[in-house]
């Protein structure tokens, strides 16, 4: 039985017809509230109470049958007080409700209150939401107002916190209203609690669950009873191991899981304890414990819910404006300038370079011992020998993940659908030794290396069934320790909170926000990131409502155990983000942050979407998330079931930005913009990503007001681990018509070694732009530490193919600019004009059509020429050079690369350098005609290893090693006109060539062309006289014009296969 106070009872009385109800409402005088006087108040919130009860009490007591449901109301859509009423707080009033409209477990109406006196009205309400709830649940939500504590507000927003509290005594004297006939058909959804008969607990068996699980999860052990869900006092799927083990211990017991799954409260879990527990304990019902209850006076509010107070809704959002636009623009720059120092100082900076190769050994050496312990030892079965491994189905992925990371480190080759052992040998050394290794060079990353030392060596059991990964990771206080120090101190996550804390900082310094700000964070786990945001918040003074959350109660107990100090600037509650949000929070937080954890869900779009819904229209996600995978997480991480539960279409957990850019703007964000440098190998490892519904301010774009970007880097595919980009040139001036327009895909030359997509050619850049084509540079990997097959002429494969069916769907920053994936021309210089043309036999190979046309400039195009096994001496070096002792491996890579350059001042001719370790490869490649063994494979990162057994075999010089000859077949593969020959490329081709090219012969392009025109393929040469190598670049002696003439009959030849016909002498 709920009753209300005097003052809250001045229904009157209740007429219905239909859905149609009239009531009667007048408030003592000498009953009425006095808080409710607030001369500060626009309205009487008592009065305003009392006029929604009129629908409730129709709604609860004549309208729906459900005993066990009680309808309260959740919020208002529209409110207007009369202003001539404001100061009639007694009545009487007619309520009329109108317009009751049921939704589900929804009910809706509007309501007018009617001053009698004078016949007009003073109220009106519409779109007043009743929302069904569980008596059982406000039974708890009231229950707990009687303890004297205020829990009530517990987990509610601060702006939720805005009606009026009011004690009065339990005993009240109700009054009764024998026309509705009401009180004593339900308990009333407003006022006060009788509470119920203080008991002590009686059984011993009880007592002693309650208080260890009070010490485990830091709940009162007066909030247990037998009632009591596992999962509301902190018993989750984390805290279920240590909470096993803990009552194994006490009870002298063991508890099966699938038993613990179905047990629902303290009180059957009591009961199993006592059924199989060999102690024994005092008599008693653990059914009858009950937790003290305080009798004598109870906060209530004036309008609640079953879970939390209700108020008005929060304030319309601010309209959105340029200048938080701008803000937010600046407060991203802040970041950009600062994330190389931010990953220095964090000591993440050369993690890629230096400490990822060690770790991902000590990965690889834990996947084969756990293979070796599962019957499947990698050093028995021979190269070829097919690899048979059986595990459990729910290891499935796994098992398929550390294929893909055995493969990488060329240990498994992959022949069809089968795994296959490959010729490399297996390291004989101990993952123990190596992990010692790892831990003393690299002491900054001693956590994370800690902890796959200790998930590493269970991967076998992980794999059959017999071992627990949740007991290892969580099952007690030191890994529960270590858990906390990776994700608050190991380099990858402190450089992720650096990353947060820096653009928050910069935005709410400059940007006057609402007070207090409302934050909300999605997933804070062990509390790493909260700490140093909430320190953040107060250095700057700033006034905040901090809400923590997370899917696990025990981590959001634990949370609050951990910020005593804040009661009252922050919430701790519940929150799966895969739910829709409800209506009090919809449109609500400022900020909302989220550290490493939205990745975890089935549906990066959906959570997002959610995400978005409890946010201000001009509120901003701040998104920190790993974007590129290490060995080390799918070893520790991947043993987890909940690593692998998505369902959105990744083929991995870590979403690279690409994947996380389409999720968010699906789920309406409007601004997208993420951290990450080309300059730095590990920016791309974790990024800070913000979305908000922000329009993006084209002032704050670069180049200034009016001026809109012109170029924009995308990664359209991550390679074993390593991210290509592709950077789109866009025209510096809106284009008005937003027709379709071609692609060029530019490919970089460098010898298949050096430079990067940034080395184009900017002047026929801008040609393509005049002519109404999209410039896309793409990266591709460099040689030698992949092969050019399964290397650069794959990725141009990728990037086809993301031009031809992403490209044109994607939400590019220049909404006026339109790709056409149907038509399609690619431009490559030097030896990326060589993969230019590979496309034409490699495309259609993998189901991709062809480039609509291929113009590939000065390009080698024939593998098989006698040119290759000569040795030759460019860019005015000689045998002196190659006679200096150089180590011939420095400047490999442990990780394949994409773009390398040398400083200028050390590079003759631009990008050869003898000084430079990189450069002196494609000269090392001329002077001793070993070319084609450094781009098939025959020099690449897993083969330096084997330089010292080389050198010892040959001459003992490391610049005088001699790598042997690949096969006649290889070699085909990679020369076009052997592929024109044997009929296997159709793309029509304009091949532009130097008659003095000391690189490659211009007769290579002029044998192709022939075959080409052999063929019946389209095709067209250029030979430019004296011309060497870039010769448009570097000029030639005597031109008057017949280079530019040459480069334009070029473009002209592409322009028509795509439909464009290009005024090319007005260029």
């Amino acid at each position: 039985m709920v009753e209300y106070a005097d003052f809250m009872q001045g229904v009157l009385k209740i007429t219905c017809k239909d859905t149609e109800i009239v009531g009667l409402v007048s408030l003592p005088v000498t009953q009425h509230a006095p808080e409710s006087k607030n001369e500060l108040t626009i309205c009487d919130p008592v009065a305003i109470d009392n006029f929604l009860q009129v629908a409730g009490f129709y709604i609860n007591f004549l309208l729906q049958d459900q005993s066990n449901i009680v309808y309260v109301c959740s919020h208002i859509e529209e409110f207007k007080h009369h202003d001539w009423a404001r100061k009639q707080h007694h009545g009487p009033w007619i309520i009329s409700c109108k317009r009751m409209v049921r939704d589900g477990n929804r009910m809706t109406c509007d309501i007018l209150a009617i001053e009698t006196r004078t016949e007009k009205a003073a109220v009106t309400i519409a779109g007043a939401c009743f929302v069904g709830v569980p008596t059982s649940s406000l039974s708890t939500t009231l229950s707990s107002l009687e303890s004297g504590k205020e829990t009530s507000h517990k987990g509610v927003p601060q702006r939720m916190k805005q009606t009026k509290t009011h004690r009065w005594p339990v005993e009240s004297n109700a009054k009764t209203w024998a026309e509705a006939d009401v009180h004593s058909r339900h308990p009333s959804f407003y006022g006060s609690v009788e509470p119920p008969e203080h008991q002590e607990p009686k059984d011993e068996c009880f007592t002693q669950l309650c208080q260890l699980l009070s010490d485990m999860t830091d709940v009162p052990r007066d909030e247990m009873q037998p009632e009591s869900r596992l999962e509301l006092i902190g018993v989750d799927s984390l805290m279920t191991i240590e909470a096993l083990g803990e009552i194994e211990r006490v009870f002298h017991m063991k508890i099966l899981v699938s038993d613990f799954d179905r047990m629902e409260n303290l009180g059957s879990l009591c009961s199993y304890i006592k059924a199989n527990s060999p102690k024994v304990f005092e008599a008693g019902d653990c059914s009858e414990a009950r937790s003290p209850a305080q009798p004598g006076t109870v906060d209530a509010p004036v309008a609640s819910s079953p879970n939390r107070p209700v108020s008005i809704p929060p304030s319309p959002p601010v309209p959105v404006q340029s200048s938080r636009a701008r803000r937010l623009q600046n407060a991203l720059e802040a970041v950009w300038a600062q994330q190389d120092c931010i990953l220095r100082e964090t000591h993440l900076a050369s993690f890629t370079r230096h400490v990822h190769p060690q770790m991902a050994k000590l990965g690889v050496q834990y996947i084969v011992e756990a293979f070796e312990e599962l019957g499947c030892s990698l050093s028995a079965i021979p190269e070829g020998g097919a690899i048979d491994l059986q595990c459990l189905s729910g290891r499935k992925q796994l098992l398929c993940q550390l294929y893909s990371i055995l493969e990488h480190a060329s240990l498994l080759q992959s022949q069809g659908t089968q795994m296959v052992r490959s010729g490399v040998p297996v390291s004989r050394e101990p993952s123990i030794e190596i992990l010692q290794k790892v831990l003393s060079e690299f002491p900054r990353h001693h956590s994370e290396t800690a902890l796959l030392g200790r998930m590493g060596p269970h991967l076998g059991a992980c794999l059959s069934g017999k071992g627990d990964p949740l007991r290892l990771l969580f099952g007690d206080t030191a890994a529960k320790e270590l858990i906390t120090e990776v994700y608050t101190d190991s380099p990858v996550f402190a450089a992720g909170t650096r990353l947060l804390v820096t653009f928050l900082l910069e935005l709410l310094s400059s940007e006057t926000w609402p007070n207090p700000l409302n934050i909300l964070e999605v997933g804070g786990g062990v509390g790493a990131t909260t700490r140093s945001v909430i320190d953040m918040l107060e250095g700057i003074g700033r006034a905040f409502e901090y809400t923590f959350t997370d899917i696990s109660s025990s981590l959001v107990i634990t949370a609050e155990t951990r910020f005593p100090n804040m009661k009252d600037k922050m919430i701790f509650q519940v929150l799966d983000i895969e739910t829709e949000p409800d209506d009090i929070t919809v449109g609500y937080y400022d900020i909302i942050i989220s550290t490493n954890a939205i990745h975890a869900t089935k549906s990066l779009k959906q959570s997002c979407r959610n995400v978005h819904n409890m946010l201000r229209k001009d509120g901003v996600f701040c998104l920190v998330e790993l974007t590129r995978n290490v060995e080390a997480y799918d070893i520790v991480f991947g043993q987890l079931d909940g690593w692998w539960r998505f369902e959105d279409g990744r083929t991995h957990p870590l979403a690279d930005i690409e994947c996380w850019k389409k999720s968010l703007y699906d789920a309406k964000f409007l601004n997208i913009n993420w951290t990450g440098s080309d300059e730095s190998e590990d920016s791309d490892l974790i990024r800070l990503i913000t979305a908000s519904g922000i329009c993006e301010d084209p002032d704050a774009r670069e180049g200034g007001k009016g001026k809109p970007t012109t170029m924009e880097t995308i990664m359209f595919k991550e390679v074993d681990r390593t991210p290509l980009y592709a950077d789109i040139y866009y025209p510096e001036e809106i284009v008005q018509s937003k027709c379709q327009r071609p692609i060029a895909l530019l490919v970089h030359g460098g010898g298949h070694v050096m430079l990067s997509r940034k080395d184009i050619r900017p002047f026929q850049t801008q040609h393509l732009l005049r002519s109404g084509l999209i410039p896309v540079a793409v990266d591709h990997r460099l040689c030698p530490e992949t092969s050019i097959i399964s290397g650069a002429m794959n990725d141009l494969c990728h990037a086809l193919a993301w031009a031809r069916n992403v490209l044109p769907k994607l939400a590019l920053k220049r909404h006026d600019v339109v790709p056409d994936g149907t038509k399609i021309v690619v431009i490559g210089w030097s030896t990326g004009g060589m993969l230019a043309m590979s496309l034409g036999w490699t495309a259609p190979q993998r189901g991709l059509d062809p480039p609509e046309g291929i113009l590939a400039f000065y390009s080698p195009t024939d593998y098989q020429d006698k040119w290759w096994k000569e040795p030759h001496f460019p860019w005015r070096t000689s045998e002196a050079d190659m006679a200096r002792e150089y180590d011939l491996w420095e400047g490999v890579r442990e990780a394949p690369i994409t773009g390398y350059n040398v400083a200028s001042s050390r590079a003759p001719g631009g990008w050869m350098s003898t000084l430079d370790a990189r450069a002196r490869i494609p000269l090392h490649m001329n002077w001793t005609a070993q070319t084609l063994p450094v781009l098939l494979g025959l020099m690449s990162s897993e083969r330096k290893v084997q330089r010292d057994r080389l050198m010892r075999q040959q001459s003992g010089s490391k610049s005088r090693i001699t790598l042997a000859e690949p096969s006649e077949a290889s070699v085909r593969e990679i020369s076009a006109l052997a592929q024109i020959r044997a009929g296997k490329y159709h793309s029509p081709t304009y091949l532009l060539h130097g008659s003095e090219d000391e690189f490659i012969p211009w007769q290579q392009s002029h044998s192709t062309y022939e075959a080409l025109v052999e063929k019946g393929i389209p095709a067209g040469i250029s030979v430019v006289e004296r011309g060497g190598h870039i010769f448009e670049m570097l000029g030639v002696a005597g031109d008057d014009g017949k280079v530019w003439q040459a480069v334009l009959d070029g473009y002209e030849f592409v322009f028509k296969l795509v439909g464009i016909d290009s005024d090319l002498s007005s260029v």
